[in-house]
């Protein structure tokens, strides 16, 4: 919390989208965003995230973003504020049991 970001955007006392600092690294300081599926399509998440993105960059930081190749609505998002595809790497995981 000392060092994270983050914006929320309301509809009345309802969090309707938000973008937040998920990580913080020596140089990237990655990115993620969510909205409340009743408001999708309007843009908020975009709306959000470009918000903290010009803050973070206003201090010296630069943001990253990732996100599966499959998520279409989470690179666009990144693609309409700015973000570049800049490599793709591998997802690995273990399944309990």
């Amino acid at each position: 919390i000392q060092n994270g970001s983050g914006i929320g955007l309301f509809d009345g006392d309802i969090q309707v989208a938000e973008a937040v600092v998920g990580f913080i690294g020596r140089k990237n300081w990655e990115i993620g965003t969510i909205t409340h599926e009743n408001y999708r399509g309007r843009g908020l998440s975009t709306l959000a995230s470009s918000i903290l993105v010009k803050n973070l960059t206003e201090k010296g930081i630069r943001p990253s973003w990732s996100c599966n190749e499959d998520n279409v609505a989470s690179y666009r998002v990144a693609e309409k504020i700015g973000f570049r595809r800049h490599k793709t790497y591998y997802y690995y995981q273990i399944t309990p049991g």
